[in-house]
């Protein structure tokens, strides 16, 4: 039988790209790119605890939005191997790597898309919703597992600054939370999200924490009927109809529960990785 990591490049086509980013740094990527007029960058958990572009939350929305149609591209913020640098402590860096993968989406792809969104959970909300707000070309966002509560450590206490950024502009926005996040309480959630401006969409899942173990399916489906309300479910199924069929793979099938679950205890669940990720140069954007 194969391995995780040979079955999702059998079902889900995606090519390894090095972006550049500000500061020398380049950014590993992958991109499975459907010359769709939607596409998605989907942000990974804090690095310096485990984060990487194969989290269970991050592959399962790449596996998803491919299938429907969107190209997607997930990436390894500075730091997180095989990207270069080092984490920046505030936040700036990785808003600026993102940001070079949302160019490199926009200007370097066959067929670009017409509209980009941002899919960001846990750290990668905090950046992705900053950026969301700030990138004129970013159509909608939507934050998953936004740590309210912690995010001032994640930022060298700069989260307003964060937050004023995500409120900029009418865009639409998403946010979800667990209903037992072990990071920010339901009251929290709810009084910040209340600052954001409209069109806002608030949702609680219940009975899932921070780390979405199990509950990656139901995760999507919030996601992708967010998604048909602003973009209307008659544009969608034209996407739809136009992707190539996907079979998809396990999440965290990598990992034997024991150990996820060991993970989650120890507050480091940021794992899940769908299999070891390798990074290779010299990737063509012709081959994209």
């Amino acid at each position: 039988m194969p391995s995780t990591a040979s079955r999702s490049a059998a079902t889900l086509r995606e090519v390894d790209v090095r972006v550049p980013s500000r500061d020398g740094v380049h950014i590993a990527c992958k991109v499975s790119n459907k010359r769709s007029p939607y596409a998605v960058v989907i942000s990974h958990p804090y690095g310096p605890l485990g984060g990487h572009l194969g989290n269970n939350v991050v592959w399962a929305l790449t596996q998803h939005l491919s299938r429907f149609g969107f190209t997607t591209l997930r990436f390894n913020f500075r730091g997180v191997l095989p990207s270069t640098g080092g984490t920046s402590w505030t936040g700036a860096g990785e808003k600026a790597d993102m940001r070079a993968v949302c160019e490199y989406a926009l200007t370097a792809l066959q067929d670009p898309p017409q509209k980009l969104l941002i899919v960001g959970y846990s750290h990668g909300s905090v950046v992705g919703a900053a950026l969301g707000g700030e990138m004129p070309e970013v159509h909608a966002y939507a934050a998953i597992a936004y740590p309210f509560s912690v995010a001032f450590a994640l930022t060298l206490f700069n989260h307003r600054g964060f937050l004023d950024s995500a409120a900029q502009g009418n865009k639409h926005k998403l946010f979800v939370m667990g209903s037992h996040d072990q990071f920010t309480g339901l009251s929290a959630f709810a009084r910040r999200t209340r600052e954001l401006p409209p069109p806002t969409e608030v949702v609680t899942m219940e009975g899932a924490d921070h780390f979405f173990f199990g509950r990656e399916a139901p995760l999507c489906t919030i996601v992708q009927t967010w998604l048909e309300k602003v973009f209307g479910t008659d544009d969608l199924k034209l996407v739809t109809a136009s992707a190539d069929p996907l079979t998809l793979a396990p999440v965290s099938a990598s990992l034997p529960a024991a150990q996820l679950q060991a993970s989650a205890d120890r507050g480091m669940g940021h794992h899940g990785f769908e299999g070891r990720i390798e990074g290779t140069d010299g990737i063509e954007h012709g081959d994209l």
